[in-house]
């Protein structure tokens, strides 16, 4: 919008149907409208004014609300940090203003009822939200305000300050709250003060003696909660008091994640130079250009930051979006450079040269690169790209050169199709065996165990051979370690989902047109235990309204995609299957004789608790996101036992439960395997349905014959 990038997350609208379920559907659909209107307008103004100080602002609409934040351009100031955190609440007050002035208006439209109360809810929207966002407690924009006035104060200090003071207004907040029986609104808040009191734990030099490696997970995890300078602070102190290679490359990257995050990219590609150790530079290259909104814009940024600072590093991350741009001309320029002309740079212009046909020009930068850094397999890329332009003899003195540097590797030399020519050529068996002989003994390459070596890959510090460097913006690494970076995740299998919705979509249909059917098949404990047991399957695909079947359907698609990518389309069926079966047992086991409960709850809550078991798995790399998750889940049940709605809490902790114990048995390792791979066992998970299944029937048989409904908990 303007220009703006804006990404709308599907789970922003379980926000607008959770607040506006008491709707008639007419209602509800102006009601979604309007929350996504007055949060897009908050958001845009702090876009416009990012943007008015020279930034590249991103807007993103999520379940917990609406995010902007921007890169390029200088850092702000404390006063333009302000600014642009009074934009958001200023925008929506313009808003409500233009609300109360149409409503307020002699219009022929107020006559339509939905324009009415779209009118009044924007006006709600806009100024009921506006001032609770100036509450000063972060992560809140009058939070936001308080640190920049606090960082006036103090020099760029003021987070820590920050901090203490949104603890003590959450607090408050929380007490006055429960005062007025705003039970909600006291979990809201105390979710705010459970992330503040983290982050000021974290903001705290740690004391001397701490692990190192503990030390950088907990610098991940603050820069998860936010805490820009807990996170930088521990990667400074990392980088400044270690010494071995893998944890030093994780707090570089660390440090340039939050430097990138705090619109420093002068920052971040200094501590990029500074580290030329750490794998991190794609993943920047890759964070630098989805901040900038797209490749083109990636452009502008790096090169507006070149000519700030110029250099290898920065060299390298602009030629390769010029590269991948089709700007090789731009590129080649670029590597003829002074300031710019360093052994990466030169790699990647190089590489797009040889893939584009231009070889000639290929081997002369190559020649120039050799020069300046003289690499064995820079020599080799010049022997290949001279060999493709059919100057044999310019190729094979250059492999000549290549070999006399280090270049030993055999299986390359007989098998790379740009040395085809040069394989019949005099000369080339007597410089393959000379090659051959001068081989040293000691290490090996991990991907060729017959070629011996004197290289590492820099990342993973595991011997590799001359063919197994890659020559990346990123230094020289191994295969292994470029695909783990640039690997992109697959696209979600998401066929078993689609089917759930679909059903659930066709049954509620059903229920509009078949008068007796939620009736006929809904969970009615008296019935069930007459012998009506199908209700505890059947009243998992009913539900009441619309909005209930709308937010079901939201959060299956947002929690049951990634399980069913990960564990594969049959055991998302089964998670979800046996997790309604569970939460049904829980509820009629447990819950008031004579209520009524349907719908699809228990068994999405199944699907999150997979996600939850996977989480548990990986609690050691990333403690923030099973953190995070546990509180989304306290968050849920909070709502079910403090909310408006009538909820079955019961029908919800028996789908988690049973989901997570699926999602452990389904997610284990097969017995020898090691445990990064997650390959399912089968038989494990087999076992786990199994018994799950029969805790449910236990259940069900348990209340039927021991506690007979008439009379219980009526």
């Amino acid at each position: 919008m303007a220009g703006i990038p804006v990404r709308v997350d599907p789970s922003f609208f379980l926000l607008a149907l959770f607040l506006g379920f008491s709707r008639d559907p007419a209602s509800l659909v102006v009601w979604v409208v309007v929350v996504f209107v007055g949060v897009l307008g908050h958001e845009l103004g702090h876009a416009f004014v990012f943007r008015a100080f020279g930034q590249e602002p991103r807007i993103e609409l999520v379940m917990t609300g609406g995010l902007t934040w921007a890169a390029g351009g200088p850092p702000l100031s404390a006063v333009r940090q302000v600014a642009v955190s009074l934009a958001g609440p200023g925008a929506g007050f313009v808003l409500g203003a233009l609300a109360y002035a149409g409503y307020r208006s002699d219009s022929p439209l107020l006559d339509h009822r939905l324009v009415g109360v779209g009118l009044r809810d924007l006006l709600f929207v806009s100024i009921v939200w506006g001032v609770f966002n100036l509450v000063p407690m972060l992560p809140l924009d009058g939070g936001r305000v308080m640190e920049g006035l606090l960082d006036m104060v103090t020099g760029g200090r003021g987070e820590r300050p920050a901090l203490m003071a949104s603890v003590a207004v959450g607090v408050a907040g929380i007490i006055a709250a429960l005062f007025f029986g705003l039970v909600l609104m006291a979990i809201i808040v105390g979710v705010f003060v459970f992330s503040n009191v983290r982050a000021l734990g974290r903001s705290r030099p740690p004391p001397s003696g701490r692990d190192y490696q503990s030390w950088l997970a907990e610098g991940y995890q603050a820069l998860g909660q936010g805490a820009r300078l807990a996170a930088s602070n521990r990667a400074r102190e990392i980088l400044a008091g270690s010494s071995d290679p893998s944890l030093r490359s994780g707090a570089a990257t660390l440090l340039m994640w939050s430097q990138l995050l705090e619109d420093d990219l002068d920052g971040a590609l200094d501590t990029l130079a500074a580290n030329p150790a750490g794998a991190a530079r794609p993943l920047l290259s890759e964070a630098v250009e989805r901040a900038a909104g797209g490749r083109e814009q990636a452009v502008a940024l790096l090169a507006s930051a070149h000519r700030r600072r110029p250099g290898d590093a920065a060299g390298a991350f602009l030629a390769a979006a010029l590269v991948e741009s089709g700007r090789l001309d731009e590129a080649v320029e670029l590597a003829g450079e002074p300031e710019a002309a360093g052994p990466n740079t030169r790699a990647v212009v190089g590489a797009g040269l040889f893939q584009s046909g231009r070889l000639r020009e290929a081997a002369r930068l190559g020649e120039v690169s050799f020069d300046h850094d003289p690499h064995p397999l820079t020599a080799y890329n010049v022997a290949c790209a001279w060999a493709r332009a059919g100057e044999s003899g310019r190729a094979l003195g250059w492999l000549e050169r290549a070999a006399g540097a280090g270049f030993h590797d055999l299986a390359a030399v007989d098998s790379d199709p740009a040395l085809a020519a040069l394989r019949d050529e005099p000369g080339f068996d007597e410089l393959r065996r000379r090659m051959g002989s001068d081989r040293g003994g000691g290490a090996v390459c991990y991907r060729h165990p017959d070629v011996a070596v004197k290289l590492a890959c820099p990342r993973c510090r595991r011997p590799i051979c001359e063919r197994c460097t890659v020559a990346t913006s990123a230094g020289w690494l191994c295969p292994g370690c470029l695909d783990e970076i640039n690997r992109t995740p697959t696209q979600p299998r998401s066929a078993g989902v689609i089917a759930l919705l679909a059903l659930n979509g066709a049954v509620f249909l059903a229920q509009q047109v078949v008068a007796d059917l939620t009736s006929r098949y809904v969970l009615f404990r008296p019935l069930v235990a007459a012998g009506q047991w199908y209700r505890l399957v059947t009243s998992t695909l009913l539900h009441a309204n619309l909005v209930h079947l709308l937010f079901n359907s939201l959060a299956l698609w947002w929690y049951a995609r990634p399980v069913e990518q990960r564990l594969g389309t049959l055991r998302v069926l089964v998670i979800y299957a046996l997790a309604g079966a569970a939460g049904s047992a829980a509820s009629y086991a447990f819950g008031d004789c004579l209520s009524v409960s349907l719908g699809a709850s228990g068994a999405v809550l199944g699907t999150l608790g997979a996600v939850l078991a996977d989480s548990l798995r990986r609690r050691a790399e990333e403690p923030a996101v099973l953190r995070q998750l546990l509180i989304a889940i306290g968050a849920i049940l909070a709502i079910g036992l403090f909310g408006p709605m009538r909820i079955d809490n019961l029908a919800h902790i028996g789908g988690l439960v049973a989901g997570t114990v699926l999602g452990l048995a389904f997610g284990a390792p097969v017995s020898g395997e090691p445990a990064v791979s997650r390959k399912p066992s089968a038989v494990v998970g087999l076992l786990a349905g199994a018994g799950v299944a029969a805790a449910a029937a236990g259940l069900v048989i348990w209340r039927t014959t021991s506690f007979p409904c008439t009379g219980f908990g009526g």
